[in-house]
């Protein structure tokens, strides 16, 4: 998401916190569906080469593998 907003211009702030800053802080958490439904973040389609990698997973016909043997 960091390089996404950066890509399209957005501003991005961040808090350090001292090293020992023990101090309670309220913040407030984001989730990938609230930066959708409220600041309009696209929904990322997915990749055509994971799609074609899903295919060909897809149309690998299974091949059974043979129990071992055991030699005495």
């Amino acid at each position: 998401m960091i390089k996404y907003s950066i890509d399209r211009g957005g501003i991005l702030n961040l808090a350090l916190r001292a090293t020992g800053d023990r101090e309670i802080s309220t913040t407030t958490g984001v989730t990938f569906d609230i930066m959708v439904r409220d600041y309009g973040v696209p929904i990322p389609r997915p990749l055509d080469l994971l799609r074609t990698q899903l295919q060909e997973v897809e149309e690998t016909p299974s091949i059974p593998t043979p129990a071992p043997t055991v030699t005495q």
